[in-house]
């Protein structure tokens, strides 16, 4: 009887929907200024070095700010934009179409720092952060402009530090794999056609940084500065073009239309971005923990594409000293993607579909037999924008022969393709990716 009595039980509730006298929480009833502002990002100390800062971006341009680790009493706000790369025909991808560093600004403080802090708001996207030193202090505030390709640079000084430094660096434009990598390992036709020197330039408020590269593209940092007693304003720019003229009148006309504009109604454009941004992926956690990192990883994806700009290579918006300055197709682009569709992130994946779309040329040039090639496709381990890497047949003796590297990403495809419903492009590229199982077999 008492059997029978608890698969009645167990039935009831199978049949019957459990009764709870607590609302369903959805994003409409979220206080989202309030909600985010428990997993902002603090630093009640701002620690040296690249992997300690504060990462900004909208897709395309990018900033990192942290204390100097080489310099005492120093911070640095490094520049990136995602698509400046070595751009050359030919050669190795993660030489001859690495992704370049751009440089960095430092901030030197006149006196000697007692403390400092800053706190990065997920809700804006803004970057608040204070130096004290023994004659004053330096409060600044930064963001990359969710709209325009600017990143804004403020910050209001007290007493005798209203004359620190702000100096601007241009970084060598070599592959950073070069960096960590003994000589006889970097090919030589690389090694032998270095990219020239950058050039400096100033026009009355505005300052460039300019370099010309071996492959015949250019890319130009160019800020412009509005000083006003202590306090400063710093508006930031790069563009990537075929030549320098063009280059000079990107950087020119963007920095000059931001101008013209309402700095107030920028700012409040950037932010209803942001506040538009998260609601889609709604979700709480039990665990605080596990919540924080969810929406930094939520902030972090915004920084790092959109819609309409580039794959999320290994170093998104920023670079740094590694040998990893690409795109990476063994196991970086499956997990990095993975999370973006049950988060309702689906057009954060569009730009690597559609850029598996535009270069099916260089997926098919990727197979090593060439009789395969008219219907067959496949990537190595990394590849440039471009996405030519061709698979290696003699590394199957050392176990890195990575045939399936295409077929994996085709999953989360058919996975994108399910959550949109929309099957139409996926049969061709996903028989692709397949057809040089089938030619093995054969």
């Amino acid at each position: 009887m008492k059997i029978l009595y608890l698969v009645f039980l167990f039935l009831q509730f199978l049949v019957f929907p459990c009764q709870s006298s607590e609302k369903l929480l959805t994003s409409k009833d979220v206080d989202w200024k309030t909600f985010l502002s428990q997993h902002d990002m603090l630093w009640d100390k701002i620690s040296a070095g690249y992997y300690s800062g504060a990462i900004m971006g909208n897709g395309l341009l990018g900033t990192n700010i942290y204390a100097e680790d080489s310099i005492a009493n120093a911070y640095r706000w490094d520049i990136g934009r995602s698509d400046v790369t070595e751009s050359r025909e030919g050669g190795e991808a993660l030489f001859h179409r690495a992704r370049l560093p751009i440089g960095h600004f430092t901030l030197k403080p006149v006196y000697r720092v007692v403390s400092d802090s800053m706190r990065l708001s997920l809700y804006d996207a803004i970057l608040r952060g204070r130096i004290e030193t023994e004659k004053g202090n330096i409060n600044f505030q930064t963001y990359v402009d969710a709209h325009k390709d600017i990143i804004v640079i403020e910050t209001q000084a007290t007493k005798e530090e209203q004359s620190y430094e702000w100096i601007w660096t241009s970084e060598t434009a070599i592959s950073p794999r070069s960096l960590p990598l003994q000589s006889e390992n970097i090919p030589e036709d690389y090694v032998a056609h270095p990219n020239p020197k950058p050039e400096l330039l100033k026009d009355r408020d505005y300052r460039f940084a300019i370099q010309e590269l071996y492959s015949g593209k250019v890319y130009i940092i160019a800020w412009h500065t509005q000083k006003t007693g202590g306090k400063c304003r710093t508006l930031v720019t790069v563009s990537f073009e075929d030549s320098k003229e063009k280059a000079l009148t990107t950087v020119r006309q963007t920095i000059s239309n931001y101008l013209k504009g309402d700095e107030v109604q920028w700012e409040e454009n950037h932010k209803a971005w942001w506040h538009h941004y998260y609601p889609a992926a709604f979700i709480t956690f039990a665990d605080a923990k596990i919540e924080s990192f969810y929406w930094i990883q939520q902030y972090k994806l915004a920084c790092l594409t959109r819609s309409d700009k580039l794959i999320i290579d290994l170093m998104g918006p920023w670079t740094n000293t590694t040998p990893w300055p690409a795109i990476w197709w063994n196991l970086n682009v499956q997990l990095t993607y993975s999370p973006l569709f049950a988060a309702n992130r689906l057009e954060l994946s569009e730009p690597l579909w559609r850029a598996l779309n535009e270069k099916q040329a260089a997926l098919a040039a990727n197979v090593p037999v060439e009789e395969w090639q008219n219907d067959a496709a496949a990537i190595g381990r990394s590849s440039s924008y471009d996405l030519f890497r061709p698979l290696q047949p003699e590394l199957a003796e050392a176990n890195q022969y990575e045939v399936g590297n295409l077929t994996w990403v085709m999953f989360y495809y058919w996975q994108y393709c399910t959550y949109k419903a929309d099957n139409e492009e996926l049969v061709i590229t996903i028989r692709m990716s397949n057809s040089k199982y089938m030619n093995f077999m054969i």
